[in-house]
């Protein structure tokens, strides 16, 4: 059940991520006065990286699960390759 939380929150948390940045750029007085779309380009770049880094410590939990034998094995690594995959565009 944990896990699958965790898989949920891979996909969540850099959307939210990304949207408050975007927010806290549009917001009047916030930004350094480019067009609406520059601020959104620049908000996006300045998470790009922390997201990307978040993601891959997500990954690097499920990476031990490959290691299961058993019925747990069975249970858990249909969802550590689908999280681990390396499309991480969804």
């Amino acid at each position: 059940m944990s896990l699958g939380a965790i898989d949920f929150g891979l996909i969540v948390d850099g959307a939210i991520v990304m949207m408050e940045n975007f927010i806290r750029r549009l917001h009047p007085g916030a930004g350094e006065g480019f067009s609406p779309q520059e601020e959104i380009r620049l908000a996006a770049h300045e998470v790009a990286r922390p997201i990307v880094f978040g993601i891959a410590i997500i990954i690097a939990v499920y990476l031990p699960i490959f290691s299961l034998e058993g019925l747990e094995g069975r249970m858990f690594r249909p969802m550590a390759i689908t999280v681990s995959r390396p499309s991480l565009a969804r």
